[in-house]
């Protein structure tokens, strides 16, 4: 989500920093640079370059032109190019402030979050006492560089900023919620929603992340009232369904669930974790051949993810198909040797056969990779004909 709202603070920048008046001497430079301009305002970002390379090349100083070509290069992609623009911008005019910025922009938008904020430092340093939205942007961004950074406490000191200077930016609110959830400080982070809400109460992702957040702490009821918003202010996006359908299953509401998951695949068919999650309600519904057919169309989407394989030998268990389980299990460890519930379920298998050896072989692997579920099994059933044996209760005491 904060990745994708920087292109807003891209635009608003832009706008600010368009507007500074440079003067030239060479009139060539500036019908190329003019002529870049109206490129760029088509959105022809790559015709634009090469206006404002013909600037350049007439004129070697014209900082505009680097300027506007560094910001064609970032709406290409290109930024490496986008960097080296504005790194020649500060070689020639080293207190740039508008230059430390586009190019902290272009080292965040190409994952470099150190340099990023790096670079948004040194543009806060160098701005002007008067352009106090300019230095909020900054803020915001050196705070989402934090958070990137996993610097969460300086992040949460920049977002202060911002609201200080701006005490109406939601979004502040929002990412320094986002960073007080990071540090476990829950009810900062629902308090910090709630005002971003407040102050912007038309914006869906609002709702959903409050939802996210909800459902983290289990209050489930709560994150269901605000899926509930998301998905009436967006009723064709998958993923409010899918979240909803998780709150409604931790809660045993299976058959709401299952509606959810069901909408969330129509609108969108090619994730695998929803037909898992739709999978393990049927098996919690006892409706196995449901919940094995789930499982096989999320293998369509990916053939090799463990835990719908897991899954699926589970089902066949209860249906008495306990090769077909023991095949599925055994794939399931193949392909995640270091989940020990694979090894338990197999076990499990192994002991409704009556397998001595074979449980206490795939038991002891379980307890080896990290089994702690003991509860599990003292209470099955699949276990009570090994209780009294010897090994089984070495095996128990061994890992108590």
């Amino acid at each position: 989500m904060i990745r994708s709202m920087i292109k807003g603070l891209l635009i608003i920048i832009l706008l600010l920093s368009i507007n500074k008046v440079y003067s030239y001497n060479n009139t060539d430079a500036e019908k190329w640079l003019n002529q870049g301009k109206i490129e760029f305002n088509k959105s022809n970002y790559n015709s634009a370059i090469e206006c404002f390379t013909r600037s350049i090349q007439l004129n070697n100083q014209n900082i505009q032109a680097y300027i506007y070509r560094g910001l064609s290069y970032l709406r290409v992609k290109k930024y490496k190019n986008a960097i080296e623009d504005y790194t020649t911008i500060i070689t020639l005019s080293p207190e740039n402030e508008t230059a430390y910025y586009y190019r902290g922009i272009a080292y965040f938008t190409s994952g470099n979050y150190f340099f990023a904020k790096k670079d948004f430092s040194k543009a806060i340093l160098l701005l002007n006492k008067n352009k106090t939205i300019f230095k909020a942007i900054l803020y915001m961004n050196r705070g989402i560089c934090n958070y990137f950074l996993e610097k969460y406490i300086d992040g949460i000191k920049d977002f202060n900023k911002v609201i200080k200077i701006s005490p109406e930016n939601s979004r502040a609110y929002i990412y320094r919620g986002i960073l007080y959830w990071k540090l476990n400080k829950h009810h900062l982070a629902i308090k910090d929603y709630q005002m971003g809400i407040k102050l912007n109460p038309n914006d869906p992702m609002n709702y959903f992340n409050l939802g996210t957040l909800y459902s983290h702490i289990r209050n489930y009821n709560n994150a269901i009232e605000q899926f509930n918003i998301y998905i009436k202010m967006l009723p064709s996006d998958s993923k409010g369904y899918f979240n909803r359908g998780l709150s409604y299953h931790a809660l045993s509401k299976f058959n709401d669930a299952e509606k959810d998951y069901l909408i969330s695949i129509k609108l969108k068919a090619d994730d695998y974790k929803v037909y898992y999650f739709l999978a393990d309600v049927y098996l919690s519904l006892k409706e196995y051949k449901k919940c094995i057919n789930y499982c096989n169309l999320g293998l369509k989407i990916n053939k090799n993810i463990p835990l719908l394989i897991s899954k699926k030998g589970e089902a066949y268990k209860y249906l008495k198909e306990y090769k077909k389980a023991i095949k599925s299990f055994k794939k399931s460890i193949k392909l995640n040797p270091n989940n020990p519930l694979y090894y338990y379920q197999l076990a499990s298998v192994y002991a409704i056969k009556k397998n001595e050896k074979l449980t206490l072989k795939w038991l002891e692997k379980a307890f080896k990779k990290g089994f702690t579920q003991k509860h599990i099994l003292i209470k099955s059933t699949d276990f009570d004909w090994l209780k009294e044996n010897d090994q089984f209760k070495k095996l128990l005491e061994k890992y108590k």
